[in-house]
């Protein structure tokens, strides 16, 4: 690997966001370099207009990139492909600055501690001793204000999004008015996950269907008791590591059933599955849950057969998604079809579960 010299970086920097190019793919529209993030959030017209920059994607997987606040004093490195956020929670992104009622407090403290502050940013062009304290003053006020309704906010009043726009307590909303994206006419919006690392952009009418679906959306831990919470790509290992005592890795189970309701955990076809068995006086009811992003509940089934006085019963259904499992039906069996008599409680039967992937 290659560390890039100072005079070459410079040249390798996207025109759109001045990021450097350190991931694929790098593209050129109207002789403009276009990042992969940039390239990712264009319109789909402008998407075709764009040329692949193969050979320059060949050199790259051999260079060792800088974060883009390097001049800011970060001395983070990383290769091709592999910047994996950290440019996002840089700690030398921002730089500290005090309150508007501290400078007008103390004028001259406040602009000794700016300028300290900006120093950092010296090789990047910019002069402290440029600075007029009537120029920063207003910034500041003005950057305190919330982005909804003008009003200044105060430290109890302050709400921030994962990029660092302010709203007051009264105009705070799941989506930040400010991460509105005007792209080709339509507004795109980050995803609530953006913060955990999601980086859609996403068309109004995309927003439902993604929320179900996204990677990085946090679903509880189904075993009993266990209150925490876990991106899907992360309770697989949970489970593993701290109930394998309490799931089934297997994708068909045959077991006695009692009088109480109980909760079964899964773990086959590479995904998890939550069994819901509901007891009651003259039925009992079953709903496996598929516990990952709800459109790929589709492809699963599950299939129940209960065995009662040497009589099978035999049915079969899809399984619900994480999101609206509380709404859905599962396969039912009433006291009829479980036995004979007259008896006023079911007795005791055998269950034979068998989670499917369709084809």
């Amino acid at each position: 690997m290659f560390q890039v010299p100072e005079t070459i970086l410079n040249k390798l920097k996207c025109n759109l966001c001045d990021g450097y190019l350190n991931a694929q793919p790098v593209v050129v529209k109207d002789n403009q370099q276009i990042c992969a993030k940039c390239y990712k959030i264009l319109p789909a017209e402008e998407m075709e207009k764009c040329v692949r920059e193969i050979t320059f994607e060949a050199l790259g997987s051999c260079l060792v990139f800088p974060c883009r606040y390097h001049l800011m004093g970060c001395e983070h490195r990383f290769v091709w492909n592999n910047e994996n956020g950290h440019e996002a929670e840089c700690k030398k992104r921002y730089f500290t600055i005090p309150d508007v009622a501290s400078i007008n407090n103390n004028k001259d403290a406040s602009m000794s501690l700016i300028k300290s502050e900006i120093s950092t940013f010296n090789n990047a062009g910019f002069n402290p001793e440029d600075l007029v304290y009537e120029n920063i003053y207003s910034t500041i006020k003005s950057i305190r204000q919330c982005l909804s309704c003008n009003t200044q906010v105060t430290s109890s009043n302050k709400n921030l999004c994962l990029f660092g726009h302010i709203s007051c307590n009264n105009c705070k909303q799941d989506m930040c008015v400010a991460c509105v994206k005007n792209l080709d006419g339509n507004s795109r919006i980050a995803c609530k996950n953006a913060s955990k690392g999601c980086q859609e952009l996403l068309y109004q009418s995309d927003v439902g269907f993604h929320r179900d679906n996204c990677e990085f959306n946090q679903i509880a831990c189904p075993i009993n008791k266990c209150d925490k919470k876990f991106m899907f790509n992360e309770l697989m290992s949970h489970l593993r590591n701290n109930h394998a005592d309490k799931i089934f890795v297997t994708n068909e189970l045959m077991k006695n059933m009692s009088h109480k309701d109980q909760i079964l955990v899964f773990i086959c076809h590479d995904s998890i599955f939550k069994c819901l068995y509901y007891y009651y006086v003259t039925s009992v009811e079953l709903l496996v849950v598929y516990l990952g992003p709800c459109v790929k509940a589709q492809e699963f089934s599950f299939e129940v057969t209960v065995e009662v006085n040497k009589k099978q019963l035999k049915k079969k259904l899809g399984c619900a998604n994480w999101n609206n499992y509380m709404l859905a039906s599962g396969v039912s069996f009433d006291k009829k079809e479980l036995q004979n008599d007259q008896q006023e409680k079911l007795s005791k039967f055998a269950l034979d579960l068998k989670i499917l992937r369709e084809n």
